[in-house]
């Protein structure tokens, strides 16, 4: 898949005087659903590419897993609706990784 991370498009741009239509290279923005053992942890939104390190940086810094061998598979889950997006992230932990703590499910925050 080629690099969705912006496009052009044309746009309205103001200048001290007037607007004018010109070409402008956009950074994309799209939703990124992680989830753990089968379970939504949680949607974010971000700009197209390496959703895998996203993700894993994701978990890392919530506590979910302290370091690579917590991991034992991640991988891109095919979105039946758009099957041309890559927005649905599978993390599978190993046992010994600290996991998700029930309480901590529906109160991530996730601001762009």
């Amino acid at each position: 898949m080629g690099d969705r991370s912006s496009h052009r498009a044309r746009v309205l741009r103001y200048g001290a005087e007037a607007g004018a239509r010109v070409e402008d290279q956009l950074a994309a923005e799209e939703p990124l659903e992680i989830r753990v053992g089968g379970a939504p942890l949680t949607v974010m939104m971000r700009t197209p590419g390496h959703e895998r390190d996203l993700a894993l940086g994701f978990l890392f810094g919530e506590g979910i897993i302290r370091a690579g061998g917590d991991v034992e598979a991640i991988r891109v889950l095919p979105n039946g609706e758009h099957p041309d997006l890559e927005n649905i992230i599978e993390v599978e932990l190993s046992p010994a990784a600290p996991g998700v703590d029930q309480r901590w499910q529906r109160n991530f925050l996730s601001a762009s």
